[in-house]
């Protein structure tokens, strides 16, 4: 999901067979698949543009 920080509110999305999200200790976010993959999460991704 695109969240905006300052409200919460959810801007987009991509669908994902995620099912585990993780905040590691530098903040970065992580989402594990149900198919082995892991996602890392960084701002602007993914860039619809």
């Amino acid at each position: 999901m695109r969240v905006d920080i300052e409200t919460g509110e959810i801007l987009g999305a991509m669908e994902s067979p995620g099912h585990w999200i993780d905040v590691s200790d530098t903040g970065e976010i992580y989402i594990g698949s149900l198919t082995g993959n892991v996602f890392r999460w960084s701002p602007g991704w993914p860039d619809p543009g």
